[in-house]
C-alpha cells in the first residue's frame, strides 16, 4: 500500500498553524491500477514525500489520483494542496471529486468565490439542478452566460431548468438557437425531442427521441481537460488515439497507435 503520514482530512479544514500540520494519509492499492498508472502516481508521491510543503506537487498529486478515478484520495491531496496555499484551480478541482462522490453541498461551497472561472458557474448549476434548486441553478447558469455567451453548457442547463418548469416553450427556443448556433450533439436533440413531447407534439418528438444517445457532451473545461490528460494506461492511451482519430489528426493517432502496438504487439 503506497502511504503518506497521518492526519485525519477533517484537520485540513480547521485554522491551525502549518507548524501544526502532518500531510494526510492516503492509502492507495497499487493493484487496482494500471502498471504504468500506478508507477506514475507513486512518482508523484514521492515527490510529496521529499517536498512536504510544496503546493504544487499536493496539486499534481491530487490531479493524478483524479485522474485514475481515485476520487477520495484525489479529495484529500487537493485540500493539502490548497491549506498549504489556495488556488482557484485546485478548489474547484477539489469541488469536482467532492461532487463525483455524492457531496454536491460541498462541491458547491467550495466554487461559490470562484466568479471568473465559467465552468466553476455552470457546474454549481447542475449541482443545485440535481439538488432540485430550480431558481438557484438557473441563476448560475445566466451568470456563467454573462461571462461567456458562448457558454453552451449554461444554455443547456437553462433548458433543462425550463424542462423541468413546465415551460417547453421556452425550453424549445433555448435549444433550436443551439442549434443554430451549430450545436449538434445528440445530447441538444433528446432535450429538444422531451421538450416538443412534453408539450404534446409527439409527431415531431418521436424521431428525435428514437436518435442514438450517448448522453451529454464533454462541455469544455479546461482545468478538468488537463486532469484526464494526465491518466495512464493502455486505456487512457487508446482513448487518446481515438479522440485524436475522430477529430481528424490522423497523424497523432498513428503515433499513438504505433507507440500502443509496440508496447503491447500481442493485444488485437
Amino acid at each position: 500500500m503506497l502511504k503518506l503520514l497521518a492526519v485525519s482530512i477533517c484537520l485540513l479544514l480547521t485554522s491551525c498553524s502549518s507548524e501544526e500540520f502532518t500531510p494526510p494519509e492516503i492509502d492507495i492499492d497499487p493493484s487496482l491500477l494500471d502498471s504504468e498508472a500506478a508507477t506514475v502516481i507513486e512518482k508523484a508521491q514521492l515527490n510529496v514525500e521529499s517536498s512536504p510543503n510544496s503546493m504544487q506537487s499536493w496539486q499534481q498529486y491530487g490531479k493524478l489520483l483524479h485522474a485514475h478515478g481515485l476520487d477520495e484520495q484525489a479529495k484529500q491531496a487537493y485540500a493539502f494542496s490548497n491549506f498549504i496555499q489556495r488556488t482557484s484551480e485546485t478548489t474547484y478541482l477539489q469541488a469536482l471529486v467532492c461532487a463525483d462522490i455524492g457531496d454536491y453541498e460541498q462541491a458547491i461551497t467550495l466554487c461559490e468565490d470562484i466568479s471568473t472561472y465559467t465552468p466553476a458557474l455552470w457546474r454549481q448549476g447542475y449541482w443545485l439542478l440535481d439538488l432540485g434548486n430550480l431558481a438557484q441553478a438557473k441563476e448560475m447558469f445566466d451568470f456563467a452566460i454573462v461571462q461567456d455567451s458562448s457558454a453552451v453548457a449554461a444554455m443547456v442547463g437553462n433548458a433543462r431548468v425550463l424542462i423541468a418548469r413546465g415551460d417547453f416553450d421556452g425550453a424549445i427556443g433555448v435549444l433550436r438557437d443551439i442549434q443554430a448556433r451549430g450545436g449538434t450533439h445528440p445530447y441538444i436533440t433528446f432535450l429538444l425531442g422531451t421538450a416538443l413531447q412534453r408539450k404534446g407534439e409527439i409527431d415531431i418528438a418521436i424521431p428525435l427521441l428514437q436518435a442514438p444517445m450517448p448522453g451529454p457532451p464533454n462541455w469544455d473545461d479546461p482545468w478538468l481537460k488537463g486532469v484526464n490528460a494526465m491518466k495512464r494506461g493502455f486505456a487512457a492511451s487508446l482513448n487518446r488515439a481515438t479522440n485524436k482519430l475522430d477529430s481528424g489528426n490522423l497523424d497523432g493517432a498513428l503515433a499513438d497507435l504505433k507507440k500502443l502496438h509496440q508496447n503491447n504487439p500481442n493485444n488485437v
